[in-house]
C-alpha cells in the first residue's frame, strides 16, 4: 500500500506514461530508423501514435506519411533489405487497418477498396501484425498516395 502511494505521488501512473500517445515528426522519424523501415524520399510525415510497452521491450507505433508519387513495388524495393516481403492486397475492412490508432492517424478506405501491403512476419496478410513485426500500407487517395507504418511492440 505505502508502495503504490509512493508511486503515485512521484507521477509513476499518470496517463502521459502509459498508453497511446500522439508523437512528433522527430519521434516518428527516430521510431523509422529504430525499426529499419524507410519511407520514399520527398514523403511528408502526418500523423503517428506510440504505444510504449508496459514493463520491458518495445513501443508500437502508428505512422501516417503521404508521399505523392510512391507506388507499393517502390515501397517494397526500398524496405526489401529490411525483411520485408511481397505485396499482398487485403480488404479495408481487413483486422489490419481496422484498429483505432489507424483512424486517429486518418486511415480512410472506401468501402469494397483493398489496399496494397508489405510485411515482416508470416501471419496472413490481412491480420494484425504479430509482436515484432512491421507492415506498410500504401492507400492511393487519389491526390497523394499514403503510407502507413504499423509496427507492434514487443
Amino acid at each position: 500500500m505505502t508502495a503504490a502511494f509512493v508511486l503515485s505521488g512521484c507521477g509513476a501512473f499518470d496517463d502521459n506514461d502509459i498508453g497511446p500517445r500522439d508523437i512528433d515528426e522527430d519521434r516518428a522519424r527516430s521510431a523509422l530508423s529504430e525499426l529499419r523501415v524507410t519511407v520514399p524520399e520527398g514523403a511528408t510525415f502526418i500523423a503517428g501514435i506510440e504505444s510504449p510497452p508496459g514493463f520491458v521491450g518495445s513501443s508500437a507505433y502508428y505512422l501516417r506519411f503521404d508521399a505523392p508519387s510512391s507506388t507499393p513495388a517502390a515501397v517494397a524495393e526500398l524496405n526489401a533489405t529490411s525483411g520485408f516481403g511481397d505485396i499482398h492486397r487485403i480488404a479495408c475492412a481487413s483486422p489490419l487497418l481496422t484498429n483505432d490508432s489507424m483512424h486517429k492517424i486518418g486511415l480512410r478506405c472506401a468501402e469494397g477498396q483493398d489496399v496494397p501491403v508489405i510485411r515482416t512476419d508470416s501471419s496472413p496478410a490481412e491480420d494484425t501484425v504479430s509482436p515484432g513485426g512491421e507492415a506498410i500500407a500504401v492507400v492511393d487517395s487519389g491526390s497523394a498516395t499514403q503510407l502507413y507504418v504499423i509496427a507492434e511492440g514487443t
